[in-house]
């Protein structure tokens, strides 16, 4: 049985969201949780997601004038 999902690498999410990977090791704790697949580190897509759904909770709703 094989597991299929997607990830990318640390360089791949700065790229998607507009980061530097220095933004990124500098905020690692509000950062998407990392998996180690031997030497690699990845991001999976559901910690990403899961990462994108906190930061979208935590901005104000913009009220309309």
């Amino acid at each position: 049985m094989t597991n299929h999902f997607k990830r990318g690498s640390i360089d791949d999410f700065c790229a998607r969201r507009g980061f530097c990977r220095s933004t990124f090791y500098n905020h690692l704790a509000t950062m998407p949780k990392v998996t180690k697949v031997g030497r690699r580190v990845i991001i999976l897509e559901e910690d990403e997601a899961a990462w994108a759904e906190r930061r979208n909770e935590n901005q104000p709703a913009l009220e309309a004038a």
